[in-house]
């Protein structure tokens, strides 16, 4: 890496550091400065920044971002709102996530009818997975209600794991490798339990170990916080080598601290979310150099329309049928269908394919799907903190008996405070 490569990535997250809480409130967020000055240093623009897409050079940063971004959202969950949050995660990810990828391969199919069927499911799978981090004023918004707000986080959580076998599968089926159905279910549900249990044990054991460590004063604060970010890299390697979904087991490690802490969470988990925060802010400066900049001259309008449509009806139509019936208002339901953004995971998908995908349409999907996670980063970065006050000025009008306003009880430390979503 060239000095004036490791001057930008030094100065660049440092200067929004500085600024980070000045302009949490405005349309301007990390990921889409990150993104643009990516753009501008990468190959089409002052090729500062010269990255190898197929040397590792982005997919290896971009998992680790991944990983320990889902465990810190993971672990800053508050326990006490996941039965009503989940009940929300649980309807987008068993209902909404597959009838997205449903939605995305018509659309796919609708504006690129060149693309082949296993193309395009290729293209819905790498494009359904939501990002939380490019939606922060959102799921950091205390006017907004709990239960939305960790249903989000959730569904971004979980369904970057669940999409990574799906995408496998998909891929090979595009190159003519498919399994046979019965294996392909099975390798699925493989995958997922292996990743929880690998997660719950890291997660679990973890914490116990941090907490006999402090009690017989063997480590330090830092220290600890520390060992939070190990143990979600733990837990992706654990699950990865036993054949699971790393990324499902950074998550579920991350919950299962949160659940079996005996003291304040907020503490352990600092470190990993100020790392979090910094990978986040390289990752997204090393997609727009490396992945957006090289893509920008191969982007068609036909694979616009496509990122309008993934990021429109193709997210809240299946939004609006996994929310049926359960009693949330129409603000609800547009407000939680939009604010699903892609990032991490679609562009480490994209990487993928770039790095040498073996079928017909590789590139075409792999462009497609960097068109959609560039224009997430731009509207839902510019619209996350202006909708997000909107919509908790909306909600706060809603009857007493709506599940939005629905009373919690936060647990922390043993002691109970009550809380209104």
């Amino acid at each position: 890496m060239s000095s004036g490569a490791l001057l930008a990535i030094t100065l660049l997250p440092l200067a929004w550091a500085l600024v980070a809480r000045r302009l949490r409130a405005s349309p301007v967020t990390g990921p889409l400065v990150m993104a643009a000055a990516g753009v501008a240093l990468g190959p089409m623009g002052l090729g500062v920044l010269a990255l190898d897409v197929g040397a590792g050079e982005v997919t290896g940063p971009l998992t680790v971002a991944l990983v320990v971004v889902l465990f810190s959202d993971a672990a800053r969950l508050d326990v006490s709102t996941l039965r009503r949050s989940g009940r929300l995660a649980a309807r987008l990810l068993v209902v909404g996530l597959p009838l997205g990828i449903l939605a995305g391969t018509l659309a796919a199919l609708g504006v690129m009818p060149s693309l082949t069927l296993a193309g395009a499911l290729v293209l819905a799978v790498a494009v359904v997975p939501t990002d939380a981090a490019l939606g922060l004023a959102v799921v950091e918004n205390e006017r907004v209600p709990a239960a939305i707000r960790q249903g989000l986080n959730v569904e971004s959580g979980l369904n970057d794991g669940i999409a990574v076998p799906l995408f496998v599968l998909a891929v090979a089926g595009a190159a003519g490798e498919m399994s046979t159905a019965p294996e392909a279910i099975t390798t699925f549900l493989t995958v997922i339990v292996v990743a929880v249990v690998a997660g719950a044990a890291v997660g679990t054991i973890g914490i116990r170990l941090i907490e006999l460590s402090d009690r017989a004063g063997w480590s330090s604060a830092s220290w600890r916080s520390v060992a939070t970010v190990l143990l979600a890299l733990s837990a992706y390697a654990l699950a990865d080598v036993l054949g699971g979904s790393g990324f499902v087991a950074a998550f579920v490690a991350g919950m299962a601290l949160a659940a079996t802490c005996r003291g304040p969470v907020e503490e352990l988990t600092r470190g990993s979310e100020a790392v979090g925060h910094l990978l986040t802010l390289l990752a997204f400066l090393l997609f727009g150099a490396a992945v957006l900049s090289p893509a920008l001259g191969r982007i068609t309008w036909p694979m616009l329309g496509f990122a309008v449509l993934a990021l429109t009806l193709a997210r809240l139509l299946p939004v609006a049928v996994a929310l049926s019936g359960a009693r949330y208002s129409a603000p609800t339901v547009l407000f939680v269908g939009w604010f699903g953004p892609r990032g991490l995971a679609s562009v480490i998908f994209a990487a993928e394919l770039v790095d040498g995908a073996d079928f017909a349409d590789a590139e075409i999907v792999a462009t497609a799907i960097i068109t959609t996670v560039a224009l997430s980063i731009l509207a839902h970065g510019v619209t996350a903190a202006p909708w997000a006050e909107r919509y908790a000025d909306v909600v706060r009008r809603h009857p007493q008996g709506a599940p939005e306003h629905e009373e919690v009880t936060v647990v922390r430390s043993g002691r109970q405070l009550p809380h209104q979503s």
